[in-house]
């Protein structure tokens, strides 16, 4: 869901059915861009879970999409949108492009990469600071876009449920262990409970439970490995809220900005706001607080990415609507 597709050797997406784990069909593809791929999109035998919403951008002079198994020896052709939804059933609501759409959903995050086929273009990325794209087809307990883990960087296998649908009003634990829990939390549809949210129906929170058992550089959220250009500017935006934050160190907001070669090594971290100021340490129980802070990229990077967790503390902190924009 919400990618960005660009000059694959092959097929855009690609669906095909093997034995277990690398079976493809009962994924969703959905709100993709998907550009100069030859075809843009391929079922070699069976069909997705969902496949909606997507915009294609498709090769000149090339099929837009390839059919299921051979017939006659040869594999079905599909030039037009139209026919390849009238024989799969999928990408009712998709579309195709000549030029570069101005939004398909992918403006949360945006960068440039000296590696891009247009370097001066300001490229559209995944995306998700409001925490409330969704799976079609109702199967997340995770924040798309956003991967929970520790700020050390380090993998810890932590126990969590993959796939579950969510109602209205529950809170869906999905990563524990580690001292403390993240989650994606729903606002109730009752009007008559309180707002958990800033905006919109989402949020994460960290719960902290045993801050000696935690990561010392926090417990929260990675945002995955994004292009970055030294000379750029990034400006990073997100909300806060507490309850009865207790930390061990007087700090308990885990917020910095990574980059890193082009390998991932030689990182360097830039620590980003976990007060309104410098000298001011968000604890306690407070409301949605606004954080914002201009990051230059270094020079001698390639890559970055951003982490927003939790401190060694006790309570809860929870984060909604962030934005990584690039100047």
């Amino acid at each position: 869901m919400r990618n960005y597709v660009l000059e694959s050797r092959g097929s855009g997406l690609a669906v095909w059915n093997d034995d277990a784990p690398d079976s493809t069909t009962d994924h969703v593809f959905a709100h993709n861009l998907v550009r100069d791929c030859s075809p843009s999109i391929w079922f070699a035998i069976e069909h997705p879970n969902f496949a909606n919403y997507n915009t294609y951008w498709p090769r000149k002079d090339s099929p837009l999409a390839w059919g299921e198994a051979p017939q006659n020896g040869k594999t079905p052709e599909y030039k037009e949108l139209a026919d390849w939804t009238k024989a799969t059933g999928h990408d009712r609501h998709s579309k195709v492009v000549n030029a570069q759409p101005e939004d398909v959903g992918l403006d949360l995050v945006t960068f440039r990469t000296d590696t891009a086929k247009e370097p001066a273009q300001v490229l559209m990325m995944v995306g998700n600071g409001g925490f409330e794209f969704e799976d079609p087809v109702g199967q997340n307990i995770l924040p798309y876009f956003w991967r929970p883990g520790s700020g050390d960087g380090v993998e810890h296998k932590f126990p969590y449920a993959a796939y579950c649908g969510l109602e209205g009003g529950c809170e869906a634990v999905a990563y524990g262990g580690a001292g403390g829990t993240v989650a994606l939390l729903l606002d109730s549809k009752d009007p008559t409970q309180p707002k958990l949210a800033h905006s919109g129906l989402r949020c994460v929170k960290i719960h902290g439970q045993k801050p000696e058992q935690m990561c010392k550089e926090g417990l929260g959220f990675w945002s995955p490995s994004l292009p970055a250009r030294p000379g750029d500017t990034y400006d990073i935006r997100y909300h806060v809220r507490g309850r009865e934050l207790n930390p061990s160190a007087g700090k308990a907001v885990a917020a910095f900005a990574e980059f890193s070669d082009a390998t991932g090594q030689h990182r360097q971290r830039i620590t980003l706001p976990a007060g309104p100021a410098s000298d001011q340490a968000l604890t306690g129980t407070f409301a949605w607080t606004r954080l914002a802070v201009p990051v230059n990229v270094p020079s001698g990077v390639q890559r970055m990415r951003v982490f927003l967790g939790l401190l060694p503390a006790q309570g809860q902190l929870l984060f909604d609507d962030v934005t990584i924009k690039v100047r």
